[in-house]
Formats: C-alpha cells, sequence, structure tokens
C-alpha cells in the first residue's frame, strides 16, 4: 500500500482510475450472480420440499380414506354378520313355532275336530233344526202367557230353558297332551312329586286364576295373608298411627344455624354444672374451721350421763 498526498492509505487497485471500476463492477456482478445462483438453489429446494409437503399430505389423505373406507367395508361385514344371525334366530323361531304348531294341530286340534264332527254326523241336519224349533216353541209358550211376564222363579218340571245347552257339542279331551303347556305340566308334575296333595289345588285351579278362599276373608284371618299386608300397606292410616309414626320420628336436635340460642341459660342447658356425688364430713368442716355440729349431736367418745353429772 501506498498513501495518498493527504496521508490515508489507498485501497489496492483504487489508483488507476478506469481499471478500479472495472474491477468493483466485476465484483458486483459475481456477488449479484452468486446471489442469483444461492436464490435459485434455495426456490429449487423450497419447491422440492413444497412437492413433497404435496406429496406426503395426498399419501396421508389415501391412507386415511383407505382406512375409513376400510372400517366401513369391516362395518358392512359386521351388520351381514349380524344380520344373517339375527335372520337365521328368526328361521329357527319360526320352525320351532311350525313344529309347535303341528304338534298341536294333531295332538288338540284334531282330536276335538273329529270328536264334533263324529257327534254332528251322528244327526241329520232336519233332526238338529227340528230340536231347535221345538226349544223355540217351549220358549215362546212361557213367554206369551200372563205368568211368564212375572215369572221370576222357573220351574224345571214345567219348563227347563236350559234343556238347549245341555244338548250342545261336547268333546272331552285330556288337557295334559297339549305340548304347547308342556312347560306347566312339567312344572306340576315335579310339585306333585314333592307334595301329592297339590294335585287337588292344581285340579280346583284349573278353571280359573287362583284366587284367596272366601274362608280367608274374616277381619283377623286376612290380616295374616299378602292380600291383607298389601291392603295394609296401600290404606291411609290412621290419626292414632300417624300420631304414634310423628312421636318415633320426631327430632330434638334444633336444625336452625341462624336463629342460635345464646346466653347463660342455653351454655348451662347444654354443659350443666358437674354434681356432687359424696356427701360432706361434719368432722372434716369442723377441723378446717367451719360451723361447729349442733347441740343435740354427741361425741361418740364422751362418758354417758350418770347421777355424777
Amino acid at each position: 500500500t501506498r498513501r495518498s498526498p493527504k496521508g490515508k492509505t489507498a485501497r489496492p487497485g483504487a489508483g488507476g482510475g478506469a481499471g478500479g471500476s472495472v474491477s468493483a463492477d466485476a465484483r458486483s456482478k459475481d456477488r449479484h450472480r452468486k446471489f442469483l445462483a444461492k436464490r435459485a438453489e434455495e426456490q429449487e429446494a423450497a419447491r422440492l420440499a413444497l412437492k413433497e409437503k404435496i406429496v406426503a399430505r395426498k399419501r396421508a389423505k389415501d391412507l386415511e380414506f383407505e382406512t375409513m373406507y376400510r372400517n366401513l367395508v369391516d362395518g358392512h361385514e359386521l351388520t351381514n354378520r349380524v344380520t344373517a344371525m339375527l335372520d337365521m334366530f328368526e328361521a329357527q323361531d319360526k320352525a320351532r313355532a311350525e313344529e309347535r304348531f303341528n304338534d298341536w294341530e294333531a295332538e288338540v286340534f284334531m282330536p276335538i275336530a273329529k270328536g264334533i264332527s263324529k257327534k254332528l254326523t251322528a244327526k241329520s241336519h232336519s233332526e238338529i233344526v227340528k230340536e231347535r224349533n221345538a226349544d223355540y216353541e217351549k220358549f215362546l209358550a212361557q213367554t206369551n202367557n200372563t205368568a211368564g211376564l212375572f215369572l221370576d222363579i222357573v220351574h224345571t218340571e214345567d219348563y227347563d230353558p236350559f234343556e238347549g245347552a245341555r244338548r250342545v257339542v261336547k268333546v272331552k279331551t285330556d288337557p295334559r297332551k297339549d305340548p304347547i303347556k308342556r312347560v306347566i305340566t312339567k312344572t306340576e308334575d315335579e310339585k306333585c312329586m314333592i307334595d301329592p296333595s297339590v294335585r287337588k289345588s292344581l285340579a280346583a285351579m284349573r278353571g280359573g286364576r287362583e284366587t284367596l278362599d272366601v274362608k280367608m276373608w274374616h277381619t283377623g284371618k286376612i290380616e295374616s295373608t299378602p292380600h291383607g299386608h298389601f291392603a295394609a300397606m296401600m290404606q291411609d292410616p290412621t290419626p292414632a298411627e300417624v300420631e304414634k309414626a310423628a312421636k318415633m320420628t320426631a327430632s330434638r336436635i334444633p336444625l336452625d344455624h341462624y336463629n342460635i340460642a345464646r346466653g347463660a341459660e342455653a351454655l348451662l342447658s347444654e354443659y350443666p354444672a358437674g354434681k356432687r356425688t359424696v356427701g360432706q364430713i361434719r368432722e372434716r368442716i369442723i377441723a378446717d374451721g367451719g360451723k361447729p355440729p349442733p347441740a343435740t349431736a354427741r361425741s361418740t367418745h364422751a362418758p354417758p350421763p350418770g347421777p355424777e353429772s
């Protein structure tokens, strides 16, 4: 380096005039070219990164779609399996119902139908009509006369209104052969095996549901049955019962947290003073300087009174 006339240090190549400006322009162009190249590289890298991100996002969406579609297909498969299972159960129930119906038709309906047909074929249609007309004529003969209007009591010797009802076609069957009641029949058989007397109650109950015996309706007996307990539970209580329940459920604890009792009386009612459990001894009172005992009291060590006194 060399110094300028004013004492400043000159930069390299700065003293050449036009040559110095050319080298500065070259360096500026070189820097600009490098900047553009670096910027192009950064843009290319950003473009590649964006492209990879778009591809990755698309791949993730495709994977999510495949997963959701697979779940949907699996759900349809599960639905189809459940539907097939339900159809199979329904078909089994239908087959069992058809089998029970066929058994009932063969063991219950057909014997009744055959018995009715047999009794109906035993009489001709004209005979049945003739009997019906005869019953109707008897009814009209009783109701058309003057006494028939006020006929409160029917004498069966003169006219029996149930004569036609007795000629109704009836067929006796064995109720134990009903396949629909097979479970009930089995339960009854098991109960009769344990207690043979149950068969009588079952036979009496067969005409309808089980009811309470009339002999148990009397006051004093009905209360000991489930019917009496339920009636007592549902009926309104008497005033005496209400008063008794109120006394049993009464509370003596004050539940008012705002108006609290204050003062010495309330304090002593909750925390009373202690009670003395042993009485005071009179000799101890005298020894401690208390009042002397009354004059009537005598010492146990004094001599008995005599003539000398």
